[in-house]
């Protein structure tokens, strides 16, 4: 009986899942026995594509935007809620990794001199990495496979295979009458 029901959930995603695939006509794929939780959004614009292995678990509250890039999601992965991935080159994520809550991905930034441009660069994540909540990856990171992230890092910089990474911010306050002095 159970695996009955498992099998109903998974076509019943199937099935919720194929006006997106026809909307998007080719720029948006899912492998099977994947879910994607009510409450996710998936956005393709300015020519992106998201594709999604098979037994993908994407959690409600999670945004992945291609726009204008594209976001690849191995097999096996599990997206916790509220994480925000947003492409405008490349956003590779390995098989069997885990991302918890509130993460933010983002490809790209914006270009201070030139308003309304953006910079970016690939981001590369390998195979069984863990990445903990409240984690930012910036653009042109390249983290190894089977490293962890620790939560609230904020990742610059490549982190190699097997690495244990964390990030241990020190506050800097400065008041701002003292800062337009200098």
């Amino acid at each position: 009986m159970r695996k009955d029901s498992g099998m109903l959930k998974y076509l019943w995603n199937d099935i919720r899942q194929l006006p997106r695939k026809i909307a998007l006509a080719g720029r948006y794929q899912c492998g099977r026995y994947s879910i994607i939780e009510r409450g996710a959004l998936i956005r393709v614009s300015q020519g992106g594509e998201i594709s999604l292995g098979a037994n993908v678990y994407v959690r409600r509250g999670t945004e992945l935007h291609a726009d204008g890039g594209r976001i690849v999601c191995g097999g096996g992965n599990f997206l916790n809620r509220n994480i925000s991935i947003v492409s405008h080159q490349l956003i590779s994520i390995g098989n069997g990794t885990t991302i918890g809550p509130n993460t933010v991905i983002y490809d790209h930034d914006h270009d201070p001199a030139n308003k309304g441009q953006f910079i970016s660069r690939e981001i590369i994540i390998g195979r069984n990495a863990w990445i903990g909540a409240n984690c930012t990856i910036l653009k042109g990171v390249h983290i190894g496979d089977n490293a962890v992230i620790g939560a609230g890092s904020i990742v610059t910089g490549d982190v190699p295979a097997d690495a244990v990474y964390y990030c241990k911010c020190t506050p800097v306050i400065r008041l701002r009458a003292a800062a337009e002095k200098n």
